[in-house]
C-alpha cells in the first residue's frame, strides 16, 4: 500500500493533549483479558514481564494523576510469583514482611 492509499492518522487535539485519554481514571481500560487467580483473586499475570510492565502502568497512573492533583488508587509497588496459580501478581506492600 502506498503512502497516498493509506489513511491518515486523527490529528491531535488543539490542546496538545495526546488523541487518546491516558487518564488514571481510565486505565483500568488497558487490560482487556484479565485472569484472576482462583485463590487470591487477584489480577493474574502471565510472566513476571507483564507483572512488570502493569507495574510501569500503575507508576504512570500515578504521575498523571499526582501531575493533575488528583487522588490514585494505583498504589502497586512490587510483583510477586504465585504458588497457587503459578503466575504473577501485584501487591502495594514494598517487602516480604
Amino acid at each position: 500500500m502506498s503512502s497516498a492509499q493509506r489513511p491518515k492518522r486523527p490529528a491531535r487535539p488543539a490542546t496538545g493533549q495526546p488523541a487518546h485519554d491516558l487518564s488514571p481514571t481510565t486505565s483500568h481500560r488497558w487490560v482487556t483479558h484479565a485472569t484472576h487467580c482462583d485463590v487470591t483473586h487477584k489480577v493474574r499475570f502471565r510472566d513476571e514481564l507483564a507483572a512488570k510492565q502493569a507495574l510501569v502502568g500503575a507508576a504512570y497512573a500515578r504521575s498523571l494523576a499526582e501531575a493533575a492533583d488528583h487522588d490514585c488508587r494505583r498504589h502497586e509497588r512490587r510483583a510477586y510469583p504465585c504458588n497457587a496459580c503459578g503466575g504473577w501478581h501485584l501487591t502495594s506492600r514494598a517487602d516480604w514482611a
